[in-house]
C-alpha cells in the first residue's frame, strides 16, 4: 500500500510541476507523434525544467545538471528530426520537380478589384 500511495504522489507532483499548455498553429512540428525517441526527450526535458522550478532554480548541482543535459538531448533530437523532415522533401522534390511549386504555392489575397479597375487607376 505504501508503494502505491509514493507512486501516485510522484505522478500527481509530476502533473502539478510540468503545466500543460497549448502549442502556437505555426510552431508545431510534422511527425511529432511518430518519433518516441523525440517524445520521449521532450518529456524528459520538461520534467526536470519543472523540478528545476520547483527547486528555486539552482545555478549549479545535480537538479541543474539533468536539466541541462535533458534541455540539449531534447535540441538534438529535434535538429536530427527536422533534417529527416528536410531530406524527405529533398527526396520528394527529386523524385517529382513539379512537387516544388505545390510546396512554395501561396494563397494570393483578393483585393476586390479586377483588372480593369487598376489599369484605370494606374493609367
Amino acid at each position: 500500500m505504501y508503494f502505491y500511495e509514493i507512486c501516485h504522489s510522484l505522478r500527481v507532483a509530476e502533473r502539478v510541476a510540468v503545466p500543460l499548455r497549448s502549442v502556437r498553429r505555426g510552431s508545431r512540428v510534422k511527425g511529432w507523434a511518430s518519433n518516441s525517441e523525440l517524445v520521449k526527450a521532450r518529456a524528459a526535458a520538461k520534467f526536470w525544467l519543472g523540478v528545476w522550478h520547483e527547486c528555486d532554480r539552482p545555478r549549479s548541482g545535480v537538479v541543474n545538471e539533468l536539466r541541462v543535459y535533458t534541455k540539449r538531448r531534447f535540441a538534438k533530437e529535434l535538429r536530427k528530426h527536422r533534417s529527416s523532415l528536410k531530406r524527405e522533401t529533398v527526396s520528394k522534390i527529386i523524385e517529382n520537380p513539379n512537387l516544388v511549386w505545390k510546396l512554395r504555392a501561396r494563397p494570393v489575397e483578393s483585393t476586390g478589384q479586377n483588372a480593369s479597375d487598376i489599369d484605370e487607376e494606374y493609367g
